[in-house]
């Protein structure tokens, strides 16, 4: 209903009464987390703040590469799909590099996520092996394609 509002006031009452509820955690979700905080845990020999730095670290890295992602898949959907694949990743590359994100982000980690993207997303409409490929890449194939996966994940019922 916000979509179809005709002033930002009317969409942002509509928002403020929509109700949902928080996401239900699977067991399967809950156990996998419970098991990587113990193992980081019980790691002996590391003082806790040097785990908890390097955790901090992969964290940002895999923030920064979402986000990097999402501005990537932002400018591979504006432009003109009739335009063939390869000058449509070109276009964005110069998008980005107008931007300023080879240096914002570091050149060897735009390499790597544009890389990603553009062999399992961009140039490639399927998705095998949902757990070979980082987070960023399900969700940029979430916002390209509707969905993460194909094949026999989807079969599994494994698509997220």
């Amino acid at each position: 209903e916000a979509s179809e509002a005709s002033t930002a006031t009317e969409a942002a009452a509509f928002v403020d009464t929509a109700q949902s509820e928080p996401p239900e955690e699977n067991g399967a979700s809950l156990s996998a987390l419970t098991r990587h905080f113990l193992g980081i845990l019980e790691l002996a020999g590391q003082p806790l703040v040097d785990l908890i730095e390097a955790q901090h670290a992969a964290q940002q890295t895999a923030y920064d590469d979402v986000h990097l992602a999402m501005l990537l898949v932002d400018y591979w959907r504006s432009l003109a799909p009739s335009i063939g694949a390869s000058d449509r990743l070109a276009q964005t590359r110069r998008l980005a590099g107008i931007r300023r994100f080879p240096e914002l982000y570091g050149e060897a980690d735009f390499e790597r996520v544009l890389g990603e993207l553009s062999r399992s997303v961009f140039i490639n409409e399927t998705l095998a092996g949902v757990g070979e490929r980082p987070p960023y890449v399900c969700l940029a194939a979430k916002a390209v394609h509707g969905r993460c996966c194909t094949g026999a994940a989807l079969a599994a019922g494994l698509q997220s």
